[in-house]
C-alpha cells in the first residue's frame, strides 16, 4: 500500500490514487487474461501420430533456426552473390 504524506495537495493525492487504481486494474486484467489462456484440453491420439507430430515439430524448429541464421547473415553482410 502506498502512504501519502499529509503535505500533498488534494489534487495530487487524487491523481496518484487514480494512477494506482489504473495500474491495479491493468494488473488484474492481465492475470485474468493469462489464466483464461492457460486452460488446457486433453486430447487422445495414437502413439504413432504423437511420434510423427514430435518429428514434425523438431524439423520445423530446425528449419526456423536455419532461416533465422540466414536472415542474420544477410543483415550482417556475410552473404556472397552467386
Amino acid at each position: 500500500m502506498v502512504i501519502f504524506p499529509n503535505t500533498m495537495s488534494h489534487t495530487t493525492h487524487k491523481a496518484r490514487r487514480a494512477l494506482f487504481s489504473a495500474y491495479t486494474n491493468a494488473k488484474r486484467f492481465f492475470f485474468k487474461e493469462a489464466k483464461r489462456r492457460i486452460i488446457m484440453e486433453t486430447v487422445t491420439i495414437k502413439k504413432e501420430e504423437y511420434e510423427r507430430l514430435k518429428q514434425a515439430e523438431k524439423l520445423d524448429r530446425e528449419l526456423l533456426e536455419d532461416i533465422s541464421r540466414g536472415i542474420k547473415d544477410i543483415l550482417s553482410g556475410r552473404v556472397k552473390e552467386v
